[in-house]
């Protein structure tokens, strides 16, 4: 039985088109690498867990859009709505 040709994302062409580039600015490198620690600290797993889905749907929702900036927007809006 032969293997049918497959559509999945994964499997799409591996171009990658150089002059697309994501410059990540210092607040947004902030924003991964302390705000969302500090807004998950003292999490239970069950916390962490829903937090973690709740940025992968921003994510998948986004996965189409070549401009990142509005899915990293999203990310620190959630993130953000947490510190309050």
């Amino acid at each position: 039985m032969e293997e049918s040709q497959s559509d999945s994302e994964s499997e799409v062409s591996s171009y990658v088109d150089k002059n697309r580039e994501l410059v990540l600015t210092h607040d947004i490198d902030i924003l991964f690498g302390e705000k969302m620690v500090s807004a998950t600290h003292g999490y239970t797993i069950e916390k962490l867990e829903h937090f973690v889905a709740r940025l992968m749907e921003i994510i998948w929702e986004d996965r189409s859009q070549w401009d990142k900036m509005s899915t990293i927007a999203k990310l620190k809006t959630v993130t953000e709505g947490l510190l309050i």
